[in-house]
């Protein structure tokens, strides 16, 4: 079940970059502000995503695609007890991840387990919430230079060049979580891991609303064999992600996978 968290987590950050206000002019970044103020302001959505990463294969040849599909509903948002239910499909596997209360649920190819969400995972969430783009949006020196794209049907859109500083910051604790998760099962192993040359293309609709984005750059991974003689291994990961809002502020009924109060039990949920 930790893998089940870690997965849905670090996809949840990577999607939560929409959920990033002002008045007068109609600038690039009033645009975005308003919009990602508007969205965070949403009781229930449901969102579409598809990812696809690029491996290298090395002395095997070539590159090798990885695509996944994400498909997220929310409700309650604005309530005490929120509920989320994400489905991933990737490399051939379908993991659905339902949250409610203090439990977890996850489906993976038909199998149901269930863990309750440890103190650690809640201080996890709550630290990401206070730091990452849910409450603190682009600045407006980042985008005093961006232009605004009025297309045909009403839309539009903001191309922004993130610095990768910036989205290291942002994405800090998870990245450290998930690296040590990593140290811990492989001693002598230092892992690093941030981004570079990303870009955010956010398209926002007639009614002020986020429609989709867009994020393409790359995941920098780098492990250095701290008892090897400092031998490292580095690696750069070109991602696209391209994420659709289904009908923005119209009311999502999520619904828990059948049975779910029933799936076994299988530990904490953490990272």
């Amino acid at each position: 079940m930790k893998k089940f968290a870690s997965v849905a987590l670090i996809l949840a950050m990577l999607l939560s970059l929409c959920m990033l206000s002002s008045c007068g002019k109609v600038t690039a970044y009033s645009l975005v502000a308003d919009a990602q103020e508007k969205m965070s302001k949403l009781d229930s959505y449901e969102m579409e995503a598809d990812i696809t990463m690029q491996l290298d294969m090395g002395m095997m040849g070539g590159k090798a695609d990885i695509p996944a599909k994400i498909r997220v509903k929310a409700a309650g948002l604005m309530s005490g007890s929120p509920v989320l239910l994400e489905t991933i499909e990737m490399a051939g596997e379908s993991i659905s991840v339902y949250n409610e209360g203090e439990w977890m649920y996850g489906v993976v190819d038909g199998v149901g387990v269930k863990s309750r969400v440890d103190e650690d995972f809640d201080i996890i969430m709550e630290s990401y919430d206070n730091v990452g783009f849910m409450k603190k949006p682009f600045s407006e020196e980042l985008m005093k230079d961006v232009e605004i794209v009025e297309d045909e049907d009403g839309t539009r859109s903001v191309s922004v060049a993130v610095p990768d500083d910036m989205l290291e910051e942002y994405f800090d604790i998870v990245l450290k979580e998930l690296m040590g998760e990593g140290i811990s099962e492989n001693e002598g192993v230092d892992v690093s891991m941030g981004f570079t040359d990303t870009v955010v293309d956010f398209a926002i609709d007639e009614n002020g609303y986020i429609s989709h984005y867009d994020i393409s750059g790359n995941i920098f991974v780098k492990g250095t064999m701290t008892e090897s003689g400092g031998v490292s291994v580095s690696m750069e990961i070109p991602f696209d992600m391209t994420c659709t809002f289904v009908d923005p502020g119209t009311a999502v009924t999520v619904t828990p996978p059948e049975g779910y109060q029933d799936f076994a039990e299988s530990g904490s949920a953490s990272l």
